[in-house]
């Protein structure tokens, strides 16, 4: 059975047609009105707690640690970003190559600088492989680091000699 029929047909729990227009067009400008509003409200509910904190940072220049040698491609890509943060935070970005230990002395000193978050680490897959390749370092992964954003993937491939 429709609704068509259901409204059509009088009897116990059924909207005479007459009304049954009129109450639809009432939940629809209560609909219509409700959207309205949350559209005009709701982007400067999540705008005001941004806005109170882009206007504070960065207060200072950004350190963009890599933990590889400059001149690979891990230092080439934050190069590249640090321009783009220059641009969008009026800010500059010291690219700060620390290499060793397999990323490890860069992630260190990361992981021990001030949370504030002027400190950034350009990780990358070592930063999950290397509790288990080394014996013992000096960091907790899950505890000393929180994601921001992942910038660029990179193709792994297995070879063989034909």
């Amino acid at each position: 059975m429709n609704i068509k029929n259901r409204i059509a047909t009088p009897g116990p729990g059924t909207i005479p047609r007459t009304e049954a227009g009129s109450t639809l067009r009432q939940l629809r400008l209560a609909v219509k009105t409700i959207g309205r509003w949350a559209g005009i409200v709701l982007p400067f509910l999540f705008c005001v707690p941004v806005a109170a904190q882009s206007q504070t940072f960065p207060s200072k220049p950004i350190r963009l640690v890599v933990p590889f040698a400059a001149g690979g491609g891990n230092d080439l890509l934050a190069r590249i970003i640090s321009q783009k943060f220059l641009e969008k935070w009026g800010q500059p970005v010291i690219v700060d190559n620390r290499p060793g230990a397999g990323g490890n002395l860069g992630a260190d000193f990361v992981a021990k600088a001030q949370p504030d978050g002027h400190t950034l680490l350009l990780g990358t897959n070592t930063l999950t492989m290397n509790p288990f390749i080394f014996a013992k370092i000096p960091f907790d992964t899950q505890r000393d680091f929180a994601p921001v954003a992942m910038i660029a993937t990179t193709p792994f491939y297995v070879v063989v000699n034909n």
